[in-house]
């Protein structure tokens, strides 16, 4: 099993062969492959007992039947609109000339988004810390204090509003790059305003938010002034993961998990190969609750304490740690809510409908907003494979409310600026 897991990990390279690095079929596979895929590879090296003694076989299965179905389903696009072929180059320079066009007329618009994130974001942070009543990165005990300032009642929403400071630099950098002149005079600045945004956004205790602003950043920059090849996203992905794991030590200096680096690298691995192993544990028998836990976050922003559903699996499972629940994957999730049909059907339809909506937002997108909204798309698919669908509804409803704001004021200011000018 172990061997046919290693086949079908690397298979749909060789089907695929992507050329773009925020192609789903290399970026999504990618993730899934660090972050699932190796767990029970390095599992079964380095801890045979523990692999013996739980599920894990079973668990095998699960992740090659997630992964075979996510990437048929980014499969059954290209054959539905007849646009497969093997080795086929996907060219990006029309869509980057459109994303260049729509940034100069709306430009002015963009940046004016952009300062209203970037003040909403200081001012939600402000109060964040404030309410927390310390900066997380800066405590004695980082991962207490992060812990401690999401556990104030209503910071988790001033969260949120912070988190607008991901997308803010990107705007702002979109506005200006299709003048590559005055972006060359102004790229030292936006520059900093990033460095100021990431280290803000760091302060929390969290790195995710920090890492896809760069992410959001140099895809601007990669869509719409320079293609950044393959291999150099691949050496800029190994600097991050070491930023990951360096993060970590530093958060986290006494847990067992990260007293040294490898230690720290290796837990990354199996982690969630190990949480997935606990819930199917916990619900093999366990009546399937048919999408029931789609709601069990969004239920949290109603009046009153309920529990939100990685920390409900937690206490399903009865692991009891500092911190917060256990993300159970998109296979588990599907697992709890419909068993074996649901990962094979599930999985289809998540790649199938991610891969769409990169071909209509960056192979055909016409508009620059476009390209941010497939990578906000991107980075909640991202966390939907390690989290499952049911922990990412408030960060898509989110992700829409936001978008749909913009659009609005986008087109709001445009037709204003129109009529003024006639």
């Amino acid at each position: 099993m172990i061997t046919l897991l290693c086949i079908i990990l690397v298979v749909p390279f060789f089907i695929f062969r992507p050329r773009d690095f925020f192609q789903p079929e290399l970026f999504l596979n990618l993730y899934f492959i660090i972050l699932i895929g190796l767990g029970p590879l390095a599992l079964y090296a380095f801890r045979p007992d523990i692999f013996e003694k739980g599920n894990y076989n079973t668990v095998l299965l699960i992740i090659i039947l997630g992964f075979s179905s996510i990437n048929a389903g980014f499969l059954a696009y290209d054959l539905i609109h007849k646009k497969f072929k093997t080795g086929r180059k996907t060219s990006l320079s029309k869509s980057s000339e459109l994303f260049k066009e729509w940034a100069f007329r709306k430009r002015k618009s963009l940046r004016l988004v952009s300062i209203i994130l970037t003040l909403s974001a200081l001012f939600a942070g402000s109060i964040y810390f404030f309410r927390a009543g310390q900066i997380p990165l800066l405590a004695f005990n980082k991962e207490e204090a992060r812990v401690a300032a999401l556990a104030v009642s209503g910071n988790g929403y001033f969260l949120y509003i912070l988190t607008l400071g991901v997308i803010s630099p990107a705007l702002m950098a979109m506005s200006y790059i299709s003048k590559t002149r005055k972006l060359r005079l102004l790229r030292p600045i936006l520059l900093l305003a990033t460095a100021a945004a990431f280290t803000l956004l760091l302060f929390t205790g969290s790195r995710r938010y920090s890492v896809w602003l760069c992410i959001y950043v140099l895809s601007i920059h990669h869509y719409m002034e320079k293609q950044i090849s393959i291999k150099k996203f691949l050496l800029i992905t190994i600097g991050g993961l070491l930023f990951i794991n360096i993060f970590e030590m530093v958060r986290n200096p006494d847990s067992e998990t990260t007293v040294d680096f490898l230690t720290t690298a290796s837990y990354r691995l199996i982690i969630y190969i190990s949480n997935l192993e606990k819930v199917f544990t916990a619900f093999i028998h366990h009546e399937k609750l048919f999408g029931s836990t789609l709601l069990m976050d969004l239920s949290t922003a109603l009046p009153g304490k309920q529990i939100d559903y990685q920390s409900w699996l937690k206490d399903i499972v009865g692991l009891e740690f500092e911190g917060f629940g256990i993300p159970p994957t998109i296979m588990g999730d599907l697992y709890i809510n419909f068993g074996y049909p649901g990962i094979i059907f599930g999985c289809l339809a998540f790649g199938y409908l991610i891969k769409t909506i990169y071909q209509r937002q960056i192979v055909k997108g016409k508009s620059a907003l476009g390209l941010l909204i497939y990578l906000s798309s991107l980075e909640i698919s991202s966390k939907i494979i390690t989290s499952g669908l049911s922990a990412q509804t408030i960060s898509m409803v989110w992700m829409a409310t936001i978008y749909s704001l913009i659009i609005i004021f986008i087109k709001l200011t445009s037709k204003a600026r129109t009529q003024n000018e006639n």
